[in-house]
């Protein structure tokens, strides 16, 4: 049994494929956020998600900082994009004349 409840059949494979794909095929990217906060029994299941997932190499180098404080939230944000902003400058000129994604370079 899963902990989400959910019962996976032990004897088959397929049954267990079946519920990673739908589950990959319902990932998305969110860039807007509702302002209401996140539950508490819903942080909690986030934060054992990340805990779990995995790593290059199996490092498991996680350190993670649960910030509910909207001033900081904004102040960490700022800084962020300061940084990477100036990251990505420095990234597209290291890969000038070529594609920064693979899936946008021209395979002729």
């Amino acid at each position: 049994m899963s902990k989400a409840g959910k019962v996976i059949s032990d004897d088959s494979p397929t049954t267990a494929f079946d519920e990673l794909l739908e589950l990959v095929k319902k990932r998305h990217s969110c860039r807007r956020f509702r302002p209401d906060p996140i539950p508490d029994g819903h942080v909690e299941k986030l934060l054992e998600a990340a805990r779990w997932a995995m790593s290059g190499g199996n490092s498991q180098p996680w350190e993670l900082i649960l910030v509910r404080n909207r001033k900081t939230i904004g102040a960490l944000y700022k800084a962020y994009q300061e940084h990477i902003n100036e990251l990505n400058f420095w990234l597209e000129a290291s890969i000038s004349g070529r594609a920064a994604a693979p899936r946008l370079s021209d395979r002729g």
